[in-house]
């Protein structure tokens, strides 16, 4: 994937309160993802992407973010392509494993 990529600098809220980016990982990936904050002590923060490649819908995400701190899950929504492990997964997803 290219180091090239956009990313949306301004959340979107939504009706339910969720916060909501839009990552350009590369020239054909883009990944919209939704940030729901834990509202109770016990409750963990939830991190949904959606992927489009090529502007069309390519499947979805869930992630909860369990000992991620609000600011730490706002940094991470808002820059998908600099976080590793979430890229792997959405490669995977994409792609399915090609480690063999």
């Amino acid at each position: 994937m290219s180091n090239t990529a956009a990313k949306s600098e301004r959340p979107v809220f939504n009706a339910e309160g969720a916060l909501n980016f839009i990552n350009v990982v590369d020239r054909h990936l883009r990944v919209v993802s939704r940030l729901q904050l834990a509202t109770e002590p016990h409750h963990s923060i939830r991190l949904d992407l959606s992927l489009f490649y090529d502007n069309h819908p390519a499947g979805s995400l869930s992630f909860d973010l369990n000992g991620f701190s609000p600011a730490e899950s706002v940094a991470l929504a808002r820059d998908i392509k600099s976080n590793p492990y979430l890229l792997r997964e959405i490669d995977e997803y994409l792609c399915g494993d090609l480690i063999e």
